[in-house]
């Protein structure tokens, strides 16, 4: 290392860009065009870097969403647009349990598909005929 280089023979001024896991001093001296902390980072090389990824190579500043059970910080950084507890998780209406607005499991309420025949509703919109049983909550 010498000159203006930020690592041996890479960064500063005059050398190429350094590979990920070199030191820099700006974006410019990295061939991700990402320095964090002093240290070459990407999106791509199979390590959670701090303040860029919410996971591996995933969330936050990365293109790559992350897919469900890989860490989240909102839910932009999920590929099912749906981070639960810092964790991104499956879609409400997709996950296997009666939650949120849904009358029976992943269906009904204001947001979900209506439920098919024999599955609970609380009225007629919730169901796929439009015929929610009163007296018994099931769509007919």
């Amino acid at each position: 290392k010498n000159g203006n280089e930020t690592d041996v023979d890479c960064g500063g001024e005059s050398c190429p860009a350094c590979a990920d896991g070199k030191s820099c001093q700006k974006s410019s001296d990295c061939q991700s065009s990402r320095c964090e902390n002093n240290t070459c980072v990407s999106c791509s090389d199979g390590v959670k870097n701090n303040q860029s990824e919410t996971d591996v190579d995933c969330g936050n500043q990365c293109p790559t969403k992350c897919d469900v059970g890989k860490m989240c910080k909102g839910n932009s950084d999920c590929v099912s647009s749906n981070c639960q507890g810092q964790v991104c998780a499956l879609p409400p209406c997709m996950n296997g349990v009666k939650d949120g607005q849904e009358t029976d499991i992943d269906c009904g309420g204001s947001s979900c598909a209506k439920c098919a025949s024999g599955k609970s509703c609380q009225d007629d919109s919730d169901c796929v005929s439009n015929n929610c049983l009163a007296g018994f909550n099931k769509c007919v």
